[in-house]
C-alpha cells in the first residue's frame, strides 16, 4: 500500500503538479532506454543548452547518476543482458522539464542495488539554471495542505488505477 502511496505520489507530481510551473530550460535533460524485451533500464543524461552550461551539466549528470543509481543499473542489466528467461531488472522513466525545473521519476522493477527484488519510484527534481533540488517546501506556500490534497486525490483518484 506504500509503495502504491509513494508511486502514485510521484506520477501526479510529475505529471499534473510539476508541469503549470513554465517553459524551455539551459540544462536539457534526456531519457534513453535499452533493452531486450525481458530487461530494460532508462538513463538519463544531462545535456547543456549552451557552452555556458557544460560545467552545471557535468555536474547535474554527477547527481542524476548518484540519485538514479545508474552504474548499479548498467552493471545489473551488463550482467543479463541476453541471457533471456526472466525479468531480473526492468524500468520506466518519465521525464518533464522547463525553464524553472526538470523533473524525473524512474520506476525501478526487479533487482534492486544491494541485491533484493522489488519494486520502487525514484524521482528527483531539480532547478535548470542551478543544479539545486527542488522540494515540496520550494513549491507551495503551505506544503502541508499541499501534501494533504495530493495524498486525497491520489487514494481517491489515482489509487485505484494502480497495480501493485
Amino acid at each position: 500500500m506504500r509503495q502504491r502511496w509513494f508511486t502514485g505520489l510521484a506520477v501526479l507530481l510529475c505529471l499534473f503538479v510539476l508541469p503549470v510551473i513554465s517553459a524551455l530550460a539551459d540544462i536539457k535533460v534526456s531519457t534513453s532506454t535499452n533493452g531486450d524485451g525481458t530487461n530494460q533500464i532508462v538513463m538519463f543524461t544531462a545535456e547543456p543548452g549552451t557552452e555556458n552550461d557544460a560545467e552545471l551539466a557535468a555536474a547535474l549528470q554527477e547527481k542524476l547518476d548518484d540519485h538514479f543509481q545508474q552504474s548499479e543499473a548498467l552493471r545489473t542489466f551488463a550482467r543479463v543482458l541476453g541471457r533471456g528467461g526472466e525479468t531480473v531488472i526492468f524500468e520506466r522513466g518519465f521525464c518533464c522539464t522547463n525553464e524553472r525545473f526538470l523533473s524525473m521519476l524512474l520506476i525501478w522493477n526487479g533487482q534492486q542495488p544491494g541485491g533484493g527484488r522489488g519494486s520502487r519510484p525514484v524521482s528527483l527534481c531539480v532547478d535548470p539554471k542551478t543544479g539545486s533540488q527542488i522540494m515540496l517546501d520550494d513549491l507551495f506556500l503551505k506544503a502541508d495542505t499541499a501534501k494533504a490534497r495530493l495524498e486525497e486525490m491520489i487514494e481517491t483518484e489515482i489509487l485505484d488505477s494502480i497495480s501493485d
